[in-house]
């Protein structure tokens, strides 16, 4: 299953799990973003008819009042990826019934955020080098077939022509 696949499964559900109809949702959308969202548009996205473009992403997740990762995988594959501790819904619940607690998760949850972070900004470097190194490479190339092309121009001069 693609990621549009989901995301659009995942807008039907939510919209529906919260008896929102697709003309209230399209109007959420319209006071969000300030542009006009029918029900036919909000119906296509949940339909997979079109894609939904990445800047609705965080519009969706506002809505339904979810992180923009609920979009793309449901809470139990989130816990299984170890990428997220729980809905914000959960969260402020956590926060009301037990502070301690609530703040003892978002340490580790910013202590996992900032290790992930640094291997990031790792792999940037090695993408930022690698980069570098195939610039180098794609000019190489360049002045070659450049140099090539001048050394063909200059060997048809030489060859005679047939009708010569």
């Amino acid at each position: 299953m693609s990621f549009s696949e989901t995301i659009s499964k995942r807008i039907s559900f939510l919209r529906t799990e919260r008896g929102l109809t697709l003309e209230e949702v399209g109007s959420q959308m319209e006071q969000i973003t300030g542009k006009p969202y029918p029900r036919n548009k909000v119906w296509s996205y949940e339909n997979n008819k079109l894609k939904v473009p990445a800047e609705l992403i965080p519009v969706f997740a506002k809505i339904f009042d979810i992180t923009t990762d609920e979009l793309f995988y449901e809470s139990g594959q989130l816990e299984k990826t170890g990428r997220f501790e729980g809905s914000l819904a959960e969260y402020r619940k956590l926060v009301e019934s037990n502070p301690e607690k609530a703040l003892e998760k978002a340490t580790e949850i910013v202590q996992t955020a900032q290790a992930e972070n640094i291997h990031l900004r790792e792999q940037l470097t090695l993408c930022l080098q690698e980069n570098e190194k195939y610039k180098k490479e794609n000019a190489e190339l360049k002045k070659f077939i450049t140099d090539f092309n001048k050394f063909l121009r200059n060997a048809e001069k030489l060859v005679p022509k047939e009708n010569d």
